[in-house]
């Protein structure tokens, strides 16, 4: 049976509830002839009652074999035998507490940012090696340190004022986060969702506040307006990014290995090539990429639409706010996404789907910018968020509508 009664273990009351409850369970457990562990390990929070399970003489026999081969109980120490109290060693506990600093995503459904990293209750399913995509680096390194688990018990004693009793200061919290992809998985695939992407961009936004924020950071984050002018100037500027100078200035500047080929900016953008329709039936979205790199993708999409009998049209708007968040640069995210919901809502009100081509700027739209957001402005998001979709789940639902060969390509 897997049971976990509601306790406030932050509280001596919660504790001692706790403390009854564990001893409770075993009496009932032996009383039935039952066990206490068989599909885990005793470790610290079984074997305080070894004892009472086994009787004193096997007992004292489990600590005689125990002693021999490790008679200076270097190997598992309290476990099995000699157990410290069950009330030692705990998370929370009477004198535990953790600051509660302004932030820019809203956590109030979790009473907080320390409530939401409270969340991760240690069970490791972020270790996991064979099977799905949480989590990426520590799949890569297999340090407990670049698990989903290790960063949340990381920002936790950060929060708790532990940091320093780990051996870790700002820049270790730094290292700690910097392999984190923010790929969102553990969002996904944590049974209790702990979002260690979204905890890495607000400690970023207030590392940024207290160290700077560097060149390289502000010129990603802001990559809507590097592509504006690279479209601008797209024969010189794909000319130059692609010599060894400008491939050299790239990794001064963004840090981009210079063996690394920079995709090519389009003259054309997707705006300045769309016919957008005075009375359009779905709006697309043009996102950074679609928008200035790779039109043709926007424009097959619009093609698809108009097959089908739907009129397409843009909206003039800003970036989804993807790369800010993902930097930290979460003041301007904020106001970007304000912008975005602004411009996007009069549709979304009216019934019109809004539909992305790219995934990273839909989870921007329908994820992160409600919860950036506060009153009416929030609403309003949320609005977009329910009428915001992948273009191919729209596509689909007018497949119908397609000729033949237009269905076989959906």
């Amino acid at each position: 049976l897997h049971v976990r009664p509601v306790v406030n273990m932050k509280t001596a009351d919660g504790v001692q509830r706790f403390e009854a409850i564990a001893t409770e369970v075993a009496d009932l457990v032996l009383e039935y002839g039952g066990a206490l562990s068989g599909e885990h390990g005793d470790g610290l929070v079984r074997s305080p009652f070894m004892e009472k399970m086994f009787g004193t003489v096997l007992y004292q026999a489990f600590r005689t074999i125990k002693h021999t081969f490790d008679p200076h109980g270097i190997f598992n120490p309290g476990k099995i035998v000699d157990a410290p109290p069950l009330t030692s060693n705990l998370r929370y506990g009477p004198t535990y507490t953790t600051v509660s600093p302004a932030t820019f995503f809203d956590y109030s459904d979790f009473g907080g940012l320390a409530g939401a990293v409270e969340m991760c209750s240690g069970l490791g399913a972020c270790r996991k090696t064979h099977e799905g995509t949480m989590c990426p680096s520590y799949m890569a390194t297999r340090e407990e340190t670049h698990s989903t688990r290790g960063r949340a018990n990381v920002l936790r004693l950060a929060m708790s004022g532990r940091l320093s009793d780990a051996g870790l200061d700002d820049e270790g919290l730094y290292r700690t986060l910097d392999l984190c992809l923010e790929c969102r998985a553990c969002k996904a695939e944590c049974p209790v969702g702990v979002d260690v992407g979204r905890f890495k961009s607000e400690f970023l936004a207030g590392y940024w506040q207290r160290h700077g924020t560097p060149l390289s950071v502000r010129m990603i984050g802001d990559a809507r307006t590097a592509a504006t002018w690279g479209s601008r100037l797209a024969p010189l500027a794909n000319w130059a990014l692609a010599t060894a100078p400008g491939r050299q200035v790239s990794r001064a500047l963004l840090g981009i290995d210079h063996r690394r080929r920079l995709p090519k900016f389009a003259s054309a953008t997707l705006r300045d090539r769309a016919e957008t329709s005075q009375a359009p039936d779905v709006i697309l979205f043009a996102d950074t990429f679609t928008n200035h790199y790779d039109p043709e993708i926007g424009q097959a999409a619009m093609s698809v639409l108009e097959a089908a009998g739907v009129r397409p049209g843009v909206v003039p708007h800003g970036c989804c706010g993807r790369p800010q968040i993902s930097k930290g640069l979460l003041a301007d995210a904020t106001a970007l996404v304000a912008s975005n919901t602004a411009a996007l809502y009069p549709h979304a009100a009216e019934g019109r789907p809004i539909v992305f081509c790219e995934p990273s700027c839909l989870s921007a739209v329908r994820e992160d910018a409600p919860a950036l957001l506060r009153g009416e402005a929030r609403r309003h998001a949320e609005v977009v968020a329910k009428a915001a979709g992948l273009f191919e789940a729209f596509a689909n639902t007018v497949a119908d509508r397609l000729p033949q060969i237009g269905r076989a390509h959906v």
